[in-house]
């Protein structure tokens, strides 16, 4: 066998041509110094950053009326690995201008967060640029004549309203949530507040924890709560902002409590599915049975009620800032979803009191928050769809890809006195280098826009020889996705059915039926062989 082998030394086989740039080396021991095997899977070098390719759209994350708590920064394309989203960027430059302390942190592998160190003033214009961008492959500046830059005003301080999150009048509680246009101390803003029911006065109110910081959520627990009363309150113009240096102006409301179940957001939670981004609303409706759904990710939230749907109809009441397209409800994990052409930048979603849900359940409150879309991470698949395709496949194979600069393509070919070995592992029908040879691997270079599907079509039957029999698989491998297929390269296909006469496993039979691809059609003079894993036929039959 040594002799044999070092008489082939000096003739090459087709295989050891890979083309130009393609790395394999077939043979060796993988004993240290010696040659080992390439990954031939692994996705072409990743294309460098540029500041022509990032893009990037800065904007102040807040709702309508109310100081924004930060400034995001999306870029239409990684700049990081996912490792490092969390770090603050050292050595990014980002001016505010009011000088303005805080941290510029990855929030994401194409999104940056300026969180300010304290809230913003109020009636103030901001101006902010983006000098220098911290990225994988170094710094990267605007380029020439170019500015990353971005400018905003924010509102005056004030009391916006109040809305109730939950009644219990059974137990004679009310949670009600004050809203302010910036951030506020809650025990501070609290001694500036006066509480009535039907022009009474009462103290039985205590401040409860809330997630927003311009939020102030208190429950009034009282004996004469009860349906129909009438609740007041009073602003002093003593209120002072979160900082202290603003003062809110004196103002008045009021609310009625009414025979109504509510729907309570908990949270909303920004979701990029298969064709883009939504909504995952997290609620519990008074109105649907009682439940045990639960929500685990950033919040939890468990004990949900069964369902909690809005109506079709309510998709009038929930509004975007800036506007989305093709706006529209479904059911959720632990809530409902809202679904809608969302591309990449910061948005506000306001839900209006009013929206009903299916089971007859109100929104007391109107429900306002900001959120951030990123750039949609790498997809990469092909066009036809099934586990197999025909030999006319392989003329014009479609590959579907999102975000993606270029694929390694990868053909294993499975040669027919290895199908036996190849079907028999019932684990997988990967082509491996048991039963498999690289015909061909490639470098192909992928275009499209940003955040865009795009189709590309790749002719593998010019890169083949015509006369190829047996398996074909054919993989792409890009940066951050895959997509495998295999092309039988026959257009026949078999049916196989076993049967077994009861009582007596072993008497099998096997009927078989050899069919046209295209058509499903009979074929008629086919040669069928019965093939142990071992390789050995135990029948031979002709259709």
């Amino acid at each position: 066998m040594a002799l044999a082998l070092a008489a082939c030394s000096n003739h090459k086989s087709r295989l050891d041509d890979l083309g130009d740039g393609q790395l394999m080396a077939i043979g060796g021991d993988g004993a240290a110094g010696g040659p080992k095997q390439a990954n031939l899977d692994a996705p072409p070098t990743r294309a460098a950053v540029t500041s022509k390719t990032l893009a990037p759209i800065i904007h102040e994350l807040g709702i309508e009326n109310v100081v924004p708590t930060g400034i995001v920064i999306s870029l239409a394309t990684a700049v990081i690995d996912r490792d490092d989203v969390g770090q603050v960027s050292a050595g990014s430059v980002f001016k505010v201008t009011p000088e303005t302390a805080g941290s510029l942190t990855y929030t994401g592998t194409s999104e940056l967060t300026f969180t300010p160190a304290k809230p913003l003033d109020f009636d103030t214009t901001y101006k902010v640029e983006l000098a220098k961008l911290e990225t994988r492959d170094g710094v990267l500046e605007p380029g020439a004549g170019e500015k990353w830059t971005h400018e905003f005003t924010t509102p005056s301080f004030k009391f916006l309203g109040w809305a109730p999150t939950e009644l219990q009048v059974d137990k004679h509680k009310v949670t009600m949530e004050l809203t302010f246009s910036g951030a506020i101390l809650p025990n501070k803003a609290f001694t500036a507040l006066a509480f009535a029911i039907d022009g009474k006065p009462t103290t039985a109110v205590n401040v409860l924890a809330s997630r927003e910081q311009n939020v102030l959520t208190v429950q009034l627990t009282d004996p004469r709560l009860a349906m129909g009363s009438k609740l007041a309150l009073t602003v002093q113009p003593s209120l002072t902002s979160y900082t202290g240096a603003a003062k809110a102006a004196a103002a008045t409301a009021s609310y009625t409590i009414a025979d109504t179940d509510a729907v309570s957001i908990k949270t909303v939670a920004v979701v990029e599915g298969a064709n883009g981004f939504y909504l995952e609303v997290v609620c519990d409706d008074d109105a649907a049975p009682t439940g045990e759904r639960s929500y685990y990710e950033t919040e939890s939230y468990y004990n949900l009620s069964e369902r909690c749907q809005l109506t079709d109809e309510a998709i009038a009441k929930i509004h975007f800032t800036p506007a989305v397209k093709k706006t529209y409800i479904t059911a959720g994990r632990a809530g409902f979803r809202v679904f809608g052409d969302f591309k990449r930048g910061t948005y506000a979603i306001k839900i209006d009191s009013g929206a009903r849900s299916v089971d007859g359940g109100v929104m007391l409150a109107t429900y306002a928050r900001s959120f951030s879309v990123a750039a949609r991470k790498p997809q990469l698949s092909f066009a036809s769809s099934g586990r197999y395709l025909p030999r006319s496949a392989w003329g014009n194979l479609g590959i579907k890809h999102l975000n993606m600069d270029g694929v390694n393509l990868i053909v294993r070919h499975v040669p027919p006195e290895n199908l036996v070995f190849w079907l028999g592992n019932q684990g997988s029908d990967q082509a491996d280098e048991r039963t498999s040879n690289v015909l061909l691997r490639k470098t192909i270079p992928l275009k499209g826009d940003a955040d865009a599907s795009t189709m590309s079509w790749i002719d593998v039957g010019s890169l083949l020889p015509a006369t190829t029999k047996g398996v074909i698989e054919i993989k792409v491998v890009g940066v951050g996705g895959q997509a495998t297929s295999r092309l039988l390269l026959t257009d026949m296909s078999l049916v196989a059915k076993k049967t077994t006469t009861p009582g007596k496993p072993w008497d099998q039979q096997v009927q078989v039926w050899a069919l046209d691809m295209d058509t499903a059609g009979l074929e008629d003079g086919v040669d069928v062989s019965l093939v142990r894993k071992s390789g050995k036929t135990v029948a031979r039959c002709t259709s």
